[in-house]
């Protein structure tokens, strides 16, 4: 796969991930890139994100959203990048992890899991053409 061509997911902060509005929207790029640049032989959908990180599965409640949002994609590797997650969930970095807001199910959840010595990170992943 290295150097083939991709079509790269920008996936927007605060979209919705129900599944099956993500698969649509596949379909729809699918169809998009077939029908406006049907020449570009694409090999694959590929994304770079916190949402992806396989270790999100020890703390997440299974089954919601993120978790279904990841199994579109075939898994790549994890890097220990951190921030992204924690940038994400809770909207700033905090020098102690105590101090980190625990207002929401996610935030709870993954605060708990750094205070057990867990560490977040990024995914990367694809998705078939």
């Amino acid at each position: 796969m290295v150097g083939a061509p991709v079509v790269y997911i920008h996936i927007p902060q605060g979209a919705p991930l129900e599944t099956e509005a993500c698969r649509l929207s596949i379909a729809r790029a699918r169809a998009f890139f077939d029908r406006v640049f049907p020449d570009y032989a694409y090999t694959c959908f590929f994304s770079e994100s916190w949402l992806l990180f396989s270790g999100n599965k020890d703390f997440m409640r299974p089954g919601c959203n993120i978790l279904q949002f990841a199994a579109l994609f075939h898994p790549v590797c994890d890097l220990p990048f951190p921030a992204q997650t924690m940038e994400r969930v809770f909207g700033a970095k905090c020098r102690r992890t105590e101090d980190y807001p625990a207002e929401t199910d996610l935030q709870r959840r993954l605060k708990a899991y750094l205070l057990a010595g867990g560490q977040p990170g990024m995914g990367v992943g694809y998705i078939e053409r």
